[in-house]
């Protein structure tokens, strides 16, 4: 017979593989507008409104994992909340370093660095971005041109930037995690 302990690190797992796909969704729509915003400005509200709010949502999935699980009169402990989240956020950073390579490998075909090499190309971003990137030099001492960005970002393979996602979330979700765990812990109540 299992401990209880260990039944609910199971059920905890289990629940944050489902609320982590539903993540990753989320967030390959966000990074969908983000592409879609190079061309269409319009959408780059959406695509900052989107990533802004990930956190927001992953702490409502949160509440609600809590809400299934946990009766009014057992407590939510900060480790559980902590545990659920950081591990919906791992699940979630997996799909969407497998959609980013799926999509750069196979479905991109250079889209995303030629509409961001149109962007650096406008009037007033080419102003900015030489006020900005005047001191940075590219490793051979020369000055680092809207083209050269443009072609050192394609140069980076796919994997790196799949890799980076989960790096990311390795990194800063045991803050975001601490910080929805926090706000999830409850107390039992007593009768």
């Amino acid at each position: 017979m299992e401990t209880p302990v260990r039944n609910k690190f199971r059920q905890t797992n289990a629940f944050a593989m489902q609320y982590g796909m539903l993540l990753g969704v989320w967030g390959l729509l966000s990074l969908a507008a983000f592409v879609q915003s190079l061309t269409h400005i319009y959408l780059s509200p959406v695509s900052s409104l989107m990533f802004l709010l990930t956190p927001v949502v992953a702490g409502w999935m949160a509440f609600r994992f809590r809400a299934r699980v946990t009766l009014p009169s057992e407590g939510f402990t900060l480790g559980r909340g902590f545990a659920f989240t950081y591990l919906t956020g791992l699940y979630a950073a997996v799909w969407i370093a497998a959609g980013i390579f799926i999509y750069l490998s196979y479905m991109d075909h250079g889209y995303v660095f030629d509409a961001y090499g149109r962007l650096l190309s406008l009037p007033g971003v080419m102003e900015r971005f030489q006020q900005e990137f005047q001191a940075a030099g590219q490793p051979d001492g020369q000055p680092l041109t809207p083209d050269g960005l443009v072609a050192a970002l394609r140069a980076v393979p796919a994997t790196s930037y799949a890799g980076m996602v989960i790096y990311l979330t390795v990194f800063f979700g045991p803050l975001f995690a601490l910080i929805i765990g926090l706000f999830c812990r409850r107390w039992p109540q007593q009768a």
